[in-house]
């Protein structure tokens, strides 16, 4: 592979990247999609510490899957998130 198909390569990447961003971003941002995230939220219970129960006493495989839930709100708000600023940067380029 050659230089200037690695440039091609990576740019069809990162325009491909910044699609998928603003994805994210109009799903999320919508009324519809803010509400679906604050459902999952409620629904994973994500806003509760890992730990919970009596002083000592957890259940490790209930603190791992509200985490492991806690991991994909996270991703989908950064994916929201870079999609907001490639919007930002797009507007402000037009300008």
């Amino acid at each position: 592979m050659n230089g200037d198909d690695l440039v091609k390569k990576t740019s069809d990447f990162v325009q491909k990247r910044k699609r998928l961003f603003r994805a994210y971003f109009r799903t999320f941002s919508s009324g519809d999609g803010e509400k679906i995230l604050e459902d999952l939220k409620a629904h994973f219970e994500t806003n509760l510490p890992c730990f919970q129960g009596d002083k000592g006493s957890y259940d490790p495989l209930d603190a791992m899957r509200r985490d492991a839930c806690r991991e994909v709100i996270l991703f989908i708000e950064d994916m929201a998130s870079r999609g907001r600023k490639n919007n930002e940067e797009e507007e402000t380029e037009e300008l």
